[in-house]
């Protein structure tokens, strides 16, 4: 695995040599706020080997993704760059595993890893984010934290290791009810406003909370202003991602930048490394900067 600041551009990889040059980008869906400059990035590169991309939408179905996958293979592509829709634990029943097992394309993972899959991934590295999100509420003299994040992803379970164990470091024992996940099926029900609300209304109640992403802390901190709690002065947030909508003058959300297009851009080049034979393509961890805003005194 190779670990590099957000900032350093990717190797290229030699001239394609694909029949198609077609390559496909699955994703849980284009709705969520990351992928447009994920998608751009696969698009510069692509263009530049002078490949076509076609986007398919998951929508955190397992069955679709699995059908996309086999609809896609059976189509004569020349690669594939996928975010999985669960990657937390290897599961061979788990749907689209055949298929990505022994795919005769070559295949890159985004954002997540698949246990038990020997396929190169471009992601940012979680783990060391989770332990800098420790590091920054400590020093701003927070000792009661939590954490809220969605069950499925291996991100966001390596988001937490990280940070549970660097508090543990610092003499911090995070209280296990104050770990929340919540499942897949309950995203569109504002989990992060609902697991705020519950958090608050605890006795001891957290005085900074990290969230798995901004979509997630935008919604916890709608549940603070509500609770007639001022972010930052009263509870402190700290997101994941850096949405535009983060950046806003009522929000300004302290956050890690997730270098979207930069993780497209280096997918795509693995991917056509892989295709090309040239090389010897491995995983890339990509260390985020941290965003400081408002939203953390």
């Amino acid at each position: 695995v190779t670990s590099l600041p957000a900032g350093e551009p990717p190797p290229r990889a030699s001239g394609a040599t694909g029949q198609q040059r077609v390559i496909v980008l699955i994703v849980p869906t284009m709705k969520n706020t990351v992928f447009p400059d994920i998608v751009r990035g696969v698009e510069d590169c692509a263009q530049a080997h002078g490949y076509t991309v076609f986007i398919g939408n998951t929508y955190t179905d397992q069955d679709r993704e699995r059908a996309l996958i086999e609809q896609m293979l059976h189509s004569g592509i020349d690669g594939l760059l996928i975010d999985p829709t669960h990657s937390v634990v290897e599961r061979p029943d788990f749907p689209s595993y055949p298929f990505l097992a022994e795919c005769p394309v070559p295949v890159v993972l985004l954002n997540n890893f698949i246990p038990g899959l020997d396929i190169p991934m471009v992601a940012p590295d979680d783990v060391r984010c989770g332990q800098i999100a420790a590091d920054y509420l400590y020093r701003h003299g927070h000792r009661k934290v939590s954490y809220i994040y969605k069950a499925s992803v291996a991100a966001a379970l390596n988001r937490r290791d990280g940070f549970v164990e660097r508090m543990h470091t610092l003499g911090v024992t995070i209280d296990p009810a104050k770990i929340i996940s919540y499942p897949e099926d309950t995203e569109g029900d504002e989990p992060g406003f609902r697991h705020t609300i519950a958090l608050l209304g605890m006795p001891n109640p957290p005085t900074a909370i990290f969230y798995f992403n901004d979509d997630v802390a935008i919604q916890g901190m709608r549940a603070i202003r509500e609770s007639g709690l001022v972010v930052g002065r009263d509870v402190s947030v700290l997101g994941f991602d850096n949405i535009d909508e983060s950046g806003d003058p009522d929000i300004r959300l302290t956050t890690f930048d997730h270098p979207k297009q930069f993780c497209g851009k280096w997918a795509a080049d693995i991917l056509f490394a892989k295709i090309n034979r040239s090389g010897s393509p491995h995983s890339v961890l990509i260390q985020p900067d941290l965003i400081e805003r408002a939203s953390v005194l």
